[in-house]
């Protein structure tokens, strides 16, 4: 058995606390890659900002916020591919928890087509561990509440300006011009000003 450890960035203290307290020695096997040796269990890190992108591109995808979406895209075909391989299944659970956002896109960028029921059973559970649903539907709800109060204030600047046009109308029509004149003056079509005086008649 092998314990392996993630991260973005080089475990500097880690590194220094297991060398001093431990007596450990740490190996750069390749970019990115590293083993632990002279520990009770065989231990290996991995720097994901340090791994070629050629070699280990997979590994890169569990740094968090990875946007690299061609590779996101290709790691989903070959997850769709490999769906009951329990390994695939293991990393794929791994990513999804790291950029749940990131695979959630690249899934929805492939369209309906492509998904099998494996596949939409998958991002159903993913979506319920992650509680995406509820989040999903507070941001659809927030976001029709704006939409719906942007409605509202251009809803209710027309009716302001009709208002106004009305109110225009009215103290005009009282100081005795006549409706052509007024739609005439006001740019505004006759048989709304005749509608407009014909409800003070």
């Amino acid at each position: 058995m092998t314990v392996t450890l993630t991260s973005n960035k080089y475990p500097r203290k880690l590194v220094e606390y297991l060398k001093s307290e431990r007596g450990a020695i740490v190996e750069a096997v390749d970019n990115g890659i590293y083993y632990i040796k002279n520990t009770d269990i065989e231990t290996q890190f991995l720097v994901s900002k340090e791994l070629d992108d050629e070699g280990s591109q997979y590994l890169k995808l569990l740094q968090t916020d990875y946007q690299n979406k061609n590779l996101i895209k290709k790691w989903i075909a070959e997850y769709i591919d490999n769906i009951k391989n329990p390994l695939y299944a293991v990393i794929m659970d791994v990513l999804a928890e790291v950029n749940p956002n990131e695979i959630l896109e690249g899934y929805k960028n492939m369209g309906r087509v492509k998904l099998s029921e494996d596949n939409r059973e998958f991002l159903l559970d993913m979506m319920k561990k992650l509680e995406l649903d509820k989040k999903l539907k507070q941001e659809g709800i927030e976001e029709g509440i704006e939409k719906g109060i942007e409605r509202g204030i251009e809803r209710g600047i027309e009716e302001g300006k009709e208002e106004g046009i009305r109110q225009l109308i009215l103290r005009q029509y009282k100081k005795g011009l006549t409706v052509e004149y007024i739609a005439d003056i006001n740019d505004i079509d006759i048989e709304y000003v005749k509608k407009v005086v014909s409800r003070v008649e």
